[in-house]
């Protein structure tokens, strides 16, 4: 059922090799609160944790659909605790869409017709991006408490503080286990797409900075949300190095077609970020334009 263990700290790799909209999930056993870390492994894998062994408490890291998707599955038997800058979109998804970076792109309305359709469960087949998917239905609207950031926590035996970590959202947290010397990344995930921060509420400066600030601290293992790998700090090092400079290739790739006179929406169906086959999606296409603009507005400051 575990792919690692550290201690009371279980790793539970994502389904598909923790590609979206799958991620991995640590089972912490504490002597005190038995508490799931995200939810997104896949619902076979959590259907057998919910069988075997109790989960008294959900943490979610942030609010995206990978890793809240099925939190459903726990709301009857687990309290559901998220970050204080996340939980207001994990309990009103009209104010989710907002931040995720959607609404600016199809207006109100529309957004509103988005969620009455997937109310009424009227949304039928299959989009590159989850926005036909009931479980953001199942899995939101409820936040039981809000965790600290930099304070620990102390499950029973099993120490750990909650690192704020803002840039992929404003709120997302990275989890530090002093003892066993590990760090859970959540989506500084080192996948080979780069980082994403194309929310309204991504920011590529703090997304840079959140991801170094993890290469201080003391630890031994590393851990993200879309490589099932347990990873030494020095190959966790080398792959962030590479990681991180896909920002700046993909950088300098928009500035070049700024330049030659094409615009933002020009430049969005070249496939910068998403294949330029997705762009049919228009919540992908909202992403590669608002992805862009922040692009744009970091080379206006340099």
């Amino acid at each position: 059922m575990f792919d690692r263990e550290k201690g009371r700290i279980k790793v539970i790799f994502g389904e598909r090799g923790a590609n979206f909209p799958y991620s991995n999930n640590l089972y912490l056993e504490g002597k005190e609160v038995k508490a799931l870390v995200d939810a997104g492994a896949g619902e076979e894998k959590l259907q057998a944790l919910k069988a075997r062994l109790p989960v008294e408490r959900v943490y979610l890291t942030h609010y995206h659909f990978d890793h809240v998707v099925y939190t459903y599955l726990f709301k009857e038997q687990a309290e559901i605790w998220s970050n204080p800058i996340d939980a207001p979109n994990l309990l009103d998804l009209r104010q989710l869409v907002r931040t995720i970076g959607i609404t600016w792109a199809l207006g109100e309305e529309k957004v509103a017709a988005w969620l009455a359709d997937l109310q009424a469960d009227r949304i039928k087949g299959q989009s590159l991006a989850p926005w036909g998917r009931q479980e953001w239905l199942w899995s939101t609207g409820r936040v039981d408490g809000t965790y600290p950031y930099g304070e620990p926590v102390d499950l029973g035996d099993l120490p750990l503080v909650f690192l704020h970590t803002p840039g992929h959202t404003a709120g997302m947290a990275c989890l530090w286990f002093p003892e066993e010397k590990l760090v859970f990344t959540a989506d500084v995930d080192l996948t080979e797409f780069g980082p994403w921060y194309m929310g309204e509420d991504g920011d590529i400066t703090a997304y840079r900075q959140s991801a170094l600030a993890l290469l201080e601290l003391p630890a031994k293992y590393y851990l993200t949300s879309h490589v099932p790998e347990l990873l030494s700090k020095d190959e966790f090092y080398r792959r962030l190095k590479e990681y991180l400079q896909i920002i700046d290739h993909k950088h300098e790739k928009i500035l070049t077609l700024w330049r030659q006179g094409l615009s933002v929406a020009e430049i969005a169906v070249q496939g910068i970020f998403y294949p330029a086959r997705f762009q049919v999606d228009p919540w992908i296409n909202a992403w590669e334009q608002l992805t862009i603009r922040k692009h744009l507005q970091l080379a206006e400051g340099e």
